[in-house]
């Protein structure tokens, strides 16, 4: 009788450890799959890549690309100065202040034109507002650094971005 009792206490404490097993699991993919809270749900989504166009005040516009992740990274190039041969990447984060309206910084590194040295760093902070799903404008602020980390401008400016959308070739 003892020998039954302390199988089936076993079996049922099996059988609830598994079941505790399964209930974390499904809570962990679940949180792996859910946006983060500063992406807010059924609002105008800013996840997906750009091409932007971008007007730094007092300069010639520029084509650049953004990449915005669900999980708030984000990523930059651009064919702009200093160098357009280098492409500019930057890297930096987002995050959704409200319906249509997003923040991003960005850092960049800047190189001389000529010896293709480091030379310095750009941040740029770009607040976003979707006029739709596939088209935002922003205003931005650069932030230019020497090598030394040093400030010395700022500058402005704004930008438009279009949606990249699949092209299937047929």
């Amino acid at each position: 009788m003892i020998i039954r009792s302390t199988l089936r206490f076993r079996r049922i404490a099996r059988r609830s450890a598994m079941l505790c097993v399964c209930a974390l699991l499904l809570a962990l993919a679940t949180a792996a799959h859910a946006a983060p809270p500063e992406i807010k749900a059924g609002g105008p989504r800013l996840v997906g890549t750009w091409t932007v166009t971008i007007a730094p005040d007092g300069e010639e516009p520029f084509i650049g690309y953004w990449s915005f992740n669900a999980d708030g990274v984000a990523s930059f190039s651009s064919a702009g100065p200093p160098n357009p041969a280098l492409g500019n990447p930057g890297y930096g984060v987002w995050k959704q202040l409200g319906s249509g309206d997003f923040a991003a910084t960005i850092h960049q590194n800047t190189y001389d034109p000529d010896t293709f040295q480091f030379t310095g760093t750009l941040k740029v902070l770009s607040r976003i507002h979707l006029t739709n799903n596939n088209n935002y404008v922003s205003s931005d602020t650069v932030f230019v650094y020497d090598a030394q980390g040093n400030q010395l401008f700022t500058g402005g400016g704004g930008a438009k971005g279009k949606r990249m959308q699949v092209e299937v070739v047929h």
